[in-house]
């Protein structure tokens, strides 16, 4: 069995958020080798894609000097790969991408692939994201103790969606 490395961002630094999805194809947890924090840099978070599937915008990343992005470098087997590229639209919405991500502790770079959504699909701000999205995200940052700097980074650039609720009207 083949073993890459993913570097994940956004939701699915969220363990327990991916490894349920994961779940309905019959992976297991245990697939997902030797989660530890890791850091892109020269990107930066966004969320300048409209997902259809969330109904408001989700996370990307772009390139953007002297920024950082703050998330989990895992090893996968190529069969999780898969199941990572249909959770993702691999080649619809997102395609992959091979970077190098720090590992704190570490003097070296690790190579790895992540996603970043196709660039006829970014659009040129953000989007505000739905509030359980956030929330995965929010939690997965505090969980895995990414750097406080980044959490509030995080709380900024994730705006959740304003909800509209009916006006009453008196009778």
């Amino acid at each position: 069995m083949c073993v890459t490395r993913y570097f994940t961002y956004g939701s699915n630094t969220n363990l327990d958020h991916l490894t349920s999805w994961l779940s309905g194809y019959g992976v297991t947890a245990s697939e997902l080798a030797s989660p530890r924090k890791a850091i892109l840099q020269n990107y930066r978070l966004r969320t300048n894609y409209w997902s259809t599937t969330h109904q408001a915008g989700a996370c990307n990343i772009e390139l953007c000097i002297g920024r950082q992005v703050e998330g989990l470098l895992i090893e996968v087997s190529d069969e999780v790969r898969s199941f990572l590229r249909i959770k993702e639209g691999w080649n619809r919405c997102y395609s992959e991408l091979d970077v190098h991500v720090m590992v704190p502790g570490s003097r070296t770079s690790i190579s790895a692939f992540t996603y970043i959504v196709v660039p006829e699909l970014q659009v040129t701000h953000d989007l505000p994201v739905k509030s359980e999205y956030r929330r995965l995200i929010l939690d997965a940052a505090k969980e895995h103790r990414f750097s406080q700097t980044y959490q509030r980074s995080l709380e900024r650039i994730l705006h959740p969606v304003a909800i509209s609720r009916p006006i009453e009207v008196a009778s």
